[in-house]
């Protein structure tokens, strides 16, 4: 069995992944009284710039800022951070909306929000499922934009309940942003 152990290919061999349970919470009215940080994350596709970004974000129907764009047909994530001034708004229960006022063909997937705690801590909401597209549009799929124009997404709920994962304050600021959460490695995005 040692010399099993001592061959090339055991030394040389992957290390198996190892699946973290990734820690959940809850956010707390209180908690919401000291936030650092606020960030919007989703995945865009088709989201064009210049004549065609007139594309908003609202949250508790407040005009965050406008929705980013990849000027691709192909999936890409986006991050939004909220103004300081704009971080009252964030509750424990609420509501994403994307207005549309320009005539893009573009959808939509996957809406988060994170916040960072007076401690140093990131919770972020479980992603939003529901894929939002325009209609009647070669890449369109799930639920269509309502109303004129470029059309209405949402409300998305983006509710800070019980199954919130956490990335800890420990965790080195260049490791936050604007990487993809991976429970195993503590990085958010």
């Amino acid at each position: 069995k040692l010399a099993a152990l001592c061959s090339s290919e055991a030394i040389t061999a992957p290390v198996p992944a190892i699946a973290a349970q990734p820690v959940t919470r809850a956010v707390t009215q209180a908690d919401l009284v000291g936030l650092r940080e606020a960030r919007l994350k989703l995945d865009i596709f088709g989201s064009d710039s210049g004549q065609y970004d007139n594309k908003w974000l609202e949250l508790n129907g407040q005009r965050v800022a406008k929705v980013p764009t990849n000027n691709a047909d192909s999936w890409s994530s986006g991050v939004v951070a909220l103004k300081p001034e704009q971080l009252a708004w964030v509750t424990q229960r609420n509501e994403l909306r994307i207005v549309s006022a320009a005539a893009d063909a573009w959808k939509l997937r996957g809406a988060t929000l994170a916040v960072r705690l007076a401690g140093g801590d990131w919770v972020r909401t479980p992603a939003d499922p529901t894929v939002w597209s325009s209609p009647n549009w070669a890449f369109s799929e799930g639920k269509p934009f309502t109303g004129e124009q470029g059309g209405v997404a949402g409300p998305m709920a983006l509710d800070f309940g019980e199954g919130c994962e956490v990335l800890r304050a420990a965790v080195a600021e260049a490791e936050v942003w604007p990487r993809v959460w991976r429970a195993r490695t503590q990085t958010l995005w």
